[in-house]
């Protein structure tokens, strides 16, 4: 598989799953912070109880906070010993925000360029996926397919259900979730993702690591709300087939945090959107793409830096970008 020709040291994956999480302490609508713990916590708790420690990381992109969220998470011993935080203060974030408030294609894409994994999955920030369902995922990844697609030209988009606002807004432990989720997630709302016509809802994407580095991840260039998930599916679609893990016995839960998600939410959360133009090349981005011309910090859970990153020996004007 041909990869990237600008990622000129490239080394083999040295784990079997990278899973990538995104955000700014913020507390973005609501209670962000106990979103994005819980969903960290529950992480590690499936890696731990399956024995994956030496195989799996978590990797987040700590994007423009003030406060580093390694400092204010409320994250167990256990999850603190598995994450990895790369640090990406306001003086380098805000540039590329420019007036969307937050670039999601930058962060994602940052991490995906300094990852280890043989695959990479991308998970929402607030996503919760039960110890079975990540069972099934990893028991998968080892075979090196799901169901009849064989992961060395496949990827795939994970459909979600929405745990309601008012069971969220308790901030509910996550044995209370599973208890939660056990009773009554026939209840839930579902917003599945269509393989025939992809229109978004996806709440996980996974893939092999080389997909992300030769179609060079998201379009940097659609920093707004909508569309870049589309956009990158269709590019990914032109070479790769792909489906929905839900397909094959891996739900994924979603904490709720709109009031009325199929009313008018952009009064809770106003947005302004990308322009929805047909992808015309495989890889849109610059050689630069995922913060390539930055070596960042990687700090562990209390904040120790565990390594400097820079993704590509042929970046120019290198800055060492530290924020603790």
């Amino acid at each position: 598989m041909k990869l990237d020709p600008t990622i000129t040291d490239y080394q083999p994956p040295t784990k079997l799953l990278s899973i990538l999480v995104q955000g700014r302490n913020d507390n973005y609508m609501g209670n962000f912070s106990w979103r994005i713990a819980t969903a960290l916590n529950n992480h590690a708790r499936n890696i731990i109880a399956l024995g994956l420690e030496n195989e799996i990381e978590i990797l987040i992109c700590d994007w423009g906070s003030e406060i580093p969220f390694w400092k204010d998470l409320e994250l167990s011993s256990e999850t603190k010993g598995l994450v990895k935080y790369l640090i990406v203060p306001p003086s380098i974030s805000i540039p590329y925000d420019q007036d969307s408030g937050f670039a999601a294609p930058h962060p994602t894409n940052a991490l995906a360029r300094r990852s280890h994994g043989q695959y990479l999955i991308f998970s929402d920030s607030d996503i919760f996926i039960p110890l079975n369902s990540f069972q099934r995922l990893i028991e998968n990844l080892r075979k090196g397919s799901i169901g009849s697609y064989d992961l060395s030209n496949s990827f795939f988009w994970g459909s979600k259900y929405h745990i309601p606002q008012d069971f969220v807004m308790t901030n509910p432990s996550i044995e209370a979730l599973n208890n939660h989720i056990e009773n009554f997630w026939m209840t839930y709302v579902r917003e599945g993702v269509n393989v025939s016509n992809f229109l978004g809802c996806g709440v996980a994407l996974l893939m092999r690591r080389e997909f992300w580095l030769a179609s060079r991840g998201w379009d940097e260039r659609l920093i707004y709300w909508g569309w870049n998930d589309i956009d990158w599916t269709k590019r990914l679609g032109s070479r790769y087939s792909w489906n929905d893990l839900e397909s094959f016995g891996m739900k994924m839960f979603h904490f709720e945090h709109y009031a009325d998600r199929f009313g008018d939410y952009t009064k809770e959360n106003p947005r302004k959107a990308n322009i929805q133009l047909e992808p015309t090349t495989f890889a849109p981005n610059p050689d630069d793409w995922g913060l390539g011309a930055h070596t960042l910090a990687l700090v562990d859970g209390y904040g120790k830096i565990v390594n400097e990153v820079t993704p590509s020996t042929n970046s120019k004007n290198l800055i060492f970008d530290l924020f603790l």
